[in-house]
């Protein structure tokens, strides 16, 4: 039905993605190696996960969407339990000068960071099956989005200082 043109774009797409789960399961495993002890088997591990992520996407998007909204109320009880112990250490002296090591580091970081949010192919994706306008709540999305990672950041950055500086994932460090 789609010829050779929908054909490209689907093989493309599934390389896309392809890249973007290994990419995603890289730095899983660098998370899952930096916290377990020697003896647990982190391929494992990544195998039962994407084991559990093609069942997920075998059921629909309808399924995936019920989980996340499940996911979505636990990841903001354990931001609420992070803030609330964090809260005390809040320091201005924690904040260095905003273009500390180079004049565009501050804005590199805001397009780095709405880069790896902004993901297109998804919203291409998603298109045909959304009602209503797809623009307006993809911009609320990536906006609400980049608020908390931008809030996150700050927040860390106040808490705990320097100390982020030799640590590579900083939310599982204030929380150890």
């Amino acid at each position: 039905r789609s010829g050779k043109a929908g054909n490209i774009i689907t093989i493309l797409y599934a390389l896309y993605f392809f890249a973007g789960c290994i990419y995603s399961l890289s730095v899983y495993y660098g998370f899952l190696k930096f916290i377990s002890p020697d003896g647990i088997q982190i391929s494992l591990i990544l195998i039962l996960l994407v084991i559990a992520c093609v069942y997920a996407s075998f059921k629909g998007l309808e399924a995936v969407s019920r989980l996340s909204g499940i996911v979505l109320v636990i990841i903001i009880i354990a931001a609420v339990i992070l803030i609330s112990f964090l809260s005390p250490e809040l320091s201005n002296r924690n904040y260095f000068p905003m273009y500390y090591t180079t004049p565009t580091a501050t804005t590199d970081t805001v397009i780095f960071i709405l880069s790896r949010m902004c993901d297109i192919a998804v919203l291409a994706m998603l298109y045909p099956v959304t009602k209503g306008n797809i623009t307006k709540g993809a911009v609320i999305c990536n906006i609400f989005v980049f608020l908390v990672f931008i809030s996150m950041i700050l927040f860390l950055t106040g808490s705990l200082g320097e100390y982020l500086y030799g640590q590579l994932f900083p939310v599982y460090q204030s929380i150890d």
